[in-house]
This record gives C-alpha cells, sequence and structure tokens, in this order.
C-alpha cells in the first residue's frame, strides 16, 4: 500500500515554526502509525484532525494510539488499541472491564464494592441472607443495608461502634478534627448532618429550606458519595439533641466542602428539629 505524508491546512503556516506535527497516513485515510512528533499513546489528549480537537488516543475509537487509526465497527480503543467490543460490556479505573452485575470491586457501578463475606448479584450486594444493597451499602445481621466506611454503629463492619464523640471515617472510629462533618448515624439509612466544632457535635440548622438540596449536594460531595435526592432520615431513629453548629448556609451545590459554602455569620441559638438537615447519602 502506498503512503503519503499529510499535512492538514491548519498546521501549513505553522509547521515550519515546529508548533505542529505531521504523520504518515494510508492511501485509503486510515493511520498507520504515528509521525515523528506524534502525541504518544499514553497521553489523555492529543490534538488530531483538522480542528485540530483534542483527544484521548487511549479510548478514542477513530483515533485509538494514533491521530486518525480507526477501529473497525466491532471493535473498541482500550489503551490505545482496537480490541473485539463483545470482550467487555464496561470498563472501570484505568479501562479495566468489568461486569456490573456480579464483580464485588464494582457492584452496580464503578468503585461500588460489596463488603466482607458478599456478593454482588444482578448489580446489589448481598450476604447471602436475602437481602441486596445499592450503592455503598453493606447488608448486616439487623437486614438492613449500611454504609461501612461511615456508619457510627458498623464502621468497618457490621456491628463495630464507634463512642458517640468520634467519627466513623473510611471505615476507622477516629477523634474528629474541627469543622469535620458526619451524618449520624449513617449516610446509607439517611440521618441527621452534624458538624465538629470547638468540643462537640452541632447540627446543621436551615433558614431558608429552599436551600437544602444544594447544601445536601456539597455534603455527600464531602463524604464522596451521591445525594439520593432524599431530605430526611431513618424513621424511628432517636438521636440525642444538640446545638446548632452552623446555621444560614448558602451552598450552591459547586462547592467541594460544607467549610466553602459563603454563610451568614451568626448561628440561630433556637434551630428546632424540624430546621435541622437530614439526608442520605449513597
Amino acid at each position: 500500500m502506498r503512503r503519503r505524508w499529510t499535512i492538514f491546512a491548519p498546521c501549513a503556516l505553522l509547521l515550519a515554526l515546529g508548533a505542529c506535527s505531521v504523520r504518515l497516513v494510508d492511501e485509503v485515510g486510515k493511520g498507520s502509525g504515528p509521525g515523528p512528533d506524534a502525541p504518544d499513546a499514553g497521553e489523555a489528549c492529543a490534538a488530531c484532525g483538522d480542528e485540530g480537537a483534542c483527544v484521548d488516543l487511549r479510548t478514542d475509537e477513530h483515533h485509538c494510539g494514533a491521530c486518525g487509526r480507526a477501529c473497525d465497527a466491532d471493535e473498541r480503543c482500550g489503551e490505545g488499541e482496537c480490541v473485539p467490543a463483545s470482550d467487555c460490556g464496561v470498563t472501570c479505573g484505568d479501562d479495566e472491564c468489568v461486569d456490573l452485575e456480579t464483580d464485588p470491586v464494582h457492584c452496580g457501578m464503578c468503585e461500588s464494592p460489596c463488603g466482607p463475606g458478599e456478593t454482588c448479584r444482578s448489580g446489589l450486594c448481598t450476604d447471602g441472607s436475602g437481602v441486596m444493597c445499592d450503592g455503598r451499602g453493606s447488608a448486616c445481621d439487623d437486614g438492613a443495608c449500611h454504609d461501612h466506611e461511615h456508619a457510627q454503629h458498623h464502621c468497618g463492619a457490621c456491628g463495630a461502634s464507634c463512642d458517640d464523640a468520634w467519627v466513623c471515617d473510611g471505615g476507622e472510629c477516629v477523634p474528629p478534627v474541627s469543622g469535620q462533618l458526619r451524618i449520624a448515624h449513617d449516610p446509607y439509612a439517611g440521618g441527621r448532618v452534624e458538624v465538629f466544632f470547638g468540643a462537640s457535635w452541632g447540627t446543621v440548622c436551615l433558614l431558608d429550606s429552599m436551600r437544602a438540596p444544594a447544601i445536601a449536594q456539597v455534603v455527600c460531595e464531602e463524604l464522596e458519595r451521591s445525594w439520593t435526592g432524599s431530605l430526611g432520615g431513618a424513621s424511628g431513629l432517636d438521636l440525642p439533641a444538640r446545638p446548632p453548629a452552623v446555621s444560614g448556609l448558602r451552598c450552591t451545590g459547586d462547592e467541594a466542602r460544607l467549610a466553602d459554602c459563603p454563610r451568614d455569620d451568626a448561628v440561630d441559638p433556637d434551630c428546632r428539629r424540624e430546621t435541622e438537615l437530614w439526608i442520605t447519602c449513597r
């Protein structure tokens, strides 16, 4: 097959300045390999095509491993190589091929592991008791699903309780630091948002209920979870009364941490149970 050097029009002026790359192209128009200055296949972004659009050579089916190297209709691009599409349905992490229906590390969604002793069935974690949990939940002997990374009474494992003054963080009971938040007692089941200030835990008091969804999104994001859209807690949950730690939050929902949200300086000392923020994260 004959081959030719192809210089795209926008590159003509820049070629002499060394600001544009060229590549070897087959006569049929399919890239046969990178040119001398072509981006490496391991790079996340490369300028390809007449418009110089940014593409990922590791996954782009039209520019797989090199600009212009297209995969066939029954192939996908994985790590810069064209492979049969039938080999994989979903990829997670570093282009790892997984089955979300049965993979205990990616159960139902990427990076959603099941707990110890659990299996993944139909995209839900189960311990064999018939209780199946979605998202980050794990089934325990009480017949409910719990988030072992943040649940106060199931921290790291079913039945492992943290002292009320401490917090379950990453599956371990640890002393809190100022500004740290938690959902008492469990983000999965839903509970009250509490913030640690000074030497004690306090509540988030809502002065404007219209801001609750944006605040809930930020809280769940800080816990590396997703807000379910639910405002409220587990039925029958009895928590001790606590003073408000913060009120007047004016979050937009784009903040990474609750501490980044604008807020009024004053704290409402008369925060009632019905104005406390209760949410569910998974």
